[in-house]
Formats: structure tokens, sequence, C-alpha cells
């Protein structure tokens, strides 16, 4: 009898061991990965997450229209489900979440239940956490910034879900892991390839981080005069009519470096080259006759811009306000 029940002992400790080990396998081998925005990432491997790129996680509340935005480039599936973040389902394994310098939107997604969320890392890159929450998320007790702590903005409801976490500021860390991310986000930047319509007679061209603009007459938007330009490659519709009208380039507002519209254009209209970001040099040619002053809202970096034609036909060239 003695021996009999040894043996089952035995066998039940062989088998929580087994269970054991093979938990702590699975926990240590998992690695996923995927994209979580236009030009960012995300890796899981074991119980840390690692999100890293260029610019803003996207905004999973909604599907955007931008398929290059919304599709996985690796399995050629939305993004966007249920507002959740592609990596919700595992969130009750990750304990550590670094975001690496680029990211500079990560926080208008929640955290809700991450029950061993731990650390969080955060580069200088992001100023503001948003509308980051974390009911439930009881275990986070340390965030590390590497920035200063004038930087950094945290919103009142967030402060006081995350009352009881240690923020140290002007603490530089990096995970372990290399995930390449940020070259990555370059490299599809300056590969990025698009062409459209923005008008009757003009036609746009993104390449290499440089839109050229060529054609004759008035540069318009989408859905101008109750239009929908349609694109003759793609055979689709850039636009639908509506009282903001948008440039047909404008997803790609922080991939653009440089505007050279060419000789023929006569107009450039509102919001043409809005939140162009990352826009350093305009050309605009002598043919230009009228320009919208909020074409060039909100870009920053605008350090030339080059006329084609001479003093006197500059003073020519209307610029409208709204």
């Amino acid at each position: 009898m003695i021996k009999k029940q040894w043996t089952a002992l035995c066998l039940s400790l062989l088998l929580l061991l087994t269970t054991a080990t093979a938990q702590a396998k699975n926990n240590e081998e998992i690695e996923l990965s995927g994209r979580c925005g236009a030009y960012c990432y995300w890796l899981l491997k074991g119980d840390t997450l690692i999100v890293g790129g260029i610019g803003s996680v996207g905004n999973f509340g909604e599907s955007p229209s931008n398929l290059y935005y919304s599709i996985d480039e690796q399995w050629n599936t939305p993004l966007v489900s249920h507002t959740k973040v592609p990596w919700d389902p595992y969130r009750s394994k990750i304990q550590n979440i670094y975001v690496e310098e680029g990211v500079t939107n990560f926080f208008d997604v929640d955290f809700n239940f991450y029950t061993k969320l731990a650390y969080l890392y955060l580069p200088k890159s992001i100023t503001d956490l948003g509308t980051a929450t974390f009911k439930r998320s009881s275990n986070l007790r340390q965030i590390h910034y590497a920035g200063s702590k004038g930087e950094l903005h945290i919103a009142d409801d967030v402060a006081k879900a995350i009352k009881r976490v240690s923020v140290r500021y002007e603490s530089v860390k990096t995970p372990d892991i290399f995930t390449g991310f940020y070259d990555r986000a370059l490299e599809a930047k300056n590969n990025l390839y698009a062409t459209g319509s923005a008008g009757e007679n003009i036609r746009w061209e993104l390449k290499n981080r440089i839109l050229h603009i060529e054609g004759t007459g008035d540069m318009l938007p989408m859905g101008s005069d109750g239009l929908s330009y349609i694109d003759p490659i793609i055979n689709h519709p850039y636009g639908e009519t509506g009282s903001f009208y948008a440039a047909p380039w404008g997803y790609f507002g922080d991939v653009i470096q440089q505007v050279v519209i060419g000789e023929g254009v006569e107009s450039v209209f509102v919001n043409a080259f809005h939140e162009c970001r990352e826009l350093q040099t305009l050309y605009l040619p002598a043919s230009v006759k009228r320009v919208a002053t909020a074409a060039f809202a909100a870009i920053p970096n605008l350090q030339t811009l080059h006329y084609g034609g001479n003093g006197p036909a500059w003073e020519q060239v209307q610029f409208e306000k709204d």
C-alpha cells in the first residue's frame, strides 16, 4: 500500500513539474510581431513587449480609410479590430513594455487588465501619455522616462490611474533585444511610392520623399466642387465631397520632405500641405497665381522656398485667406 501511494505521489509530482516546465517554456518561447501603425511595429518576446518605428501607433478605435496604413504588410489583414491593439490578446503575459525612440504617440489606447504589467519605458520622442488608462493594471509600479519631468504631459485622469507608480525621469534604458524597427520604418518611408490626381489636368507623384505635382490649371483637393477624382491607374476615387477638403497626398504628410510644383500649375489650395511636418523645401513655379495661406499651416520644418519667377511676378501672386 505504501509503495502504491509513493508511486502515485511521484507521478503527481512529475505531472506538476512537467506542466510547470511546459508553461515556463511557453512563456519563454512566445515571440510574435506585426505592424501597429503606418511606420510602427511591435514585438512580443516572452513577457516583454517592444514597440518601435517612427511616428504614431495607430488609433485602433476605428479603421482608417487609408489602406496603406490599415493593412498589415506581412499577413495582408486589417490592423484594426474591436478597438484593441494587436497584442491585446496577450496582455495577461506582458510584464514589461519598452517604447523605442522615434515613436511619438502610443497612448490613445488603453492598458486595462494588464494584470502582470510592472514596468514601462518611454523615450524622449513621446511627450504625452494621451488618454491611456490602466484600470486593474495594479502591478504597474515603475515608469522610466528618457526625458525630463517638464517634457512629459500626464493628464489628471491618467495621473490618478497611475498614482501608485514611481515615475523616474532622465532614465535612458534599452531592452536587450534588437528590433531594427527604426531603420525598417526609415527604409519604408524612403521607398514609399504613390501617385494620383490633383485636378482635372494635374497629377502628383511621391517618390524618394519628394512630391512632384505636374500639369496645367488649378490644383484641386479631394472632393472639390462636388467631384471625386478617379486615379486612372488604379481606378479608385481619392475623396468624397464635404466641407473639409484634404490633399490626396495628405496621408503621407510625415513622409514628404520636398515639394516640386511644375510650370503650368496655377493655384495652391487650402490645406494642400497641411501638417507636412517633414517638409523642408518647396518649389513654386512662375505660373502660380493664387496661393491659399492656410496651405502651409503646421509645417514647422519648412526652411527654403524657391520661386521660378522674378520679383515683380512674385508681387502679383495672390495670397488668399480662408
